[in-house]
């Protein structure tokens, strides 16, 4: 998801889950043009947008902090570490320090 389906004008007027069989093109979630249709306003779309890839940097901020020992972890609350965490766990977290795909330092 989400599969896009544009009018005559290249417009997105509607998100389907599943992939029609006419070949619908296919967008990430997080594309700004998504954002903007399901917000149903492009200025709130591309917030959206811009809000996700900056909740990323702040995370790299943190873990570049906590790697040069600048901030300890459990300096931060029980709340922003369970946070942090979960966003690991979900995006298939690794140990302290360890690179992904996206050459992203993490925790």
């Amino acid at each position: 998801m989400p599969y896009v389906t544009r009018n005559a004008e290249g417009k997105i007027v509607a998100l389907l889950a599943e992939a029609p069989a006419d070949g619908t093109e296919f967008l990430s979630p997080e594309s700004v043009e998504v954002l903007q249709f399901v917000y149903g306003d492009a200025v709130k779309g591309e917030m959206a947008a811009l809000d996700l890839e900056f909740i990323r940097v702040i995370e790299d901020v943190i873990d570049v902090l906590v790697q040069r020992n600048t901030l300890l972890y459990t300096d931060l609350s029980p709340a922003v570490q369970a946070k942090l965490n979960r966003r690991r766990q979900v995006r298939g977290g690794s140990p302290m320090l360890s690179m992904n795909d996206d050459d992203i330092i993490r925790l």
